[in-house]
């Protein structure tokens, strides 16, 4: 039986990750800055199995990564997320575009984008 694979941008501690698995999807990938969110994921492998990555993702070039089918990003919101302030060098603000960077390149068949009200 066929089933979806998703990589997640700015994953957090991995809930949309998580949500995605329960409805069937194959997350190959999660990536978030924070390394708090990161280790989390890291010591919780009974849920995240696949490939977490610590890093940046203007950083991530994209054809270095595995495709997929869906890719999914929680981008974090300047006003509500204490990561959007990036060691006073980044607003957040921007990181919409390197999601949609990832997004134009690859070409995956769906992604996800979810944030907050502002």
């Amino acid at each position: 039986m066929y089933k979806p694979t998703a990589k997640g941008y700015f994953s957090g501690c991995g809930g949309m990750e998580i949500g995605m698995m329960k409805a069937g999807v194959n997350v190959i990938q999660s990536l978030d800055l924070d390394p708090e969110a990161t280790t989390c994921m890291g010591a919780n492998k009974h849920y995240f199995a696949h490939s977490v990555l610590n890093a940046d993702i203007k950083d991530k070039t994209v054809l270095d990564q595995p495709k997929s089918d869906i890719i999914i990003g929680t981008y974090p919101c300047t006003k509500y997320s204490p990561i959007a302030d990036i060691h006073g060098t980044r607003t957040g603000d921007d990181l919409f575009l390197h999601f949609f960077r990832h997004i134009a390149i690859e070409q995956p068949e769906m992604y996800v984008v979810e944030n907050v009200r502002v």
